[in-house]
């Protein structure tokens, strides 16, 4: 099982996080020591467990390691920076972060 972690978005709740990565509520308050699922902050960061990181048919999951740039990410999967920023609701194209898990359409 691998540990990623996720900067929370504005607009972000835990259940819309815990169905993006395949997990439950609890399992992310439990992991994370969160109290109150509902007093999440945006910018705050979650280290999530994920079982299975393989994508549905037409996208993919990507874990953004050291030195990447969306560009190259983009070049890798023949896709475009906008695309992944628009699919993953980064607001700042310029920072990404290694164990960061980005979907790729």
């Amino acid at each position: 099982m691998a540990t990623i972690q996720y900067t929370i978005q504005p607009g972000d709740t835990l259940w819309s996080i815990a169905q993006k990565y395949h997990t439950t509520v609890q399992a992310i308050s439990r992991y994370n020591g969160i109290v109150d699922p509902n007093e999440i902050s945006a910018g705050q960061t979650l280290r999530i467990e994920v079982q299975n990181t393989t994508a549905p048919p037409v996208s993919r999951w990507y874990i953004v390691q050291n030195g990447d740039s969306l560009f190259q990410i983009a070049n890798k999967f023949n896709t475009t920076v906008q695309q992944i920023v628009e699919m993953n609701h980064i607001q700042d194209p310029n920072v990404i972060y290694p164990g960061q898990v980005l979907l790729i359409g």
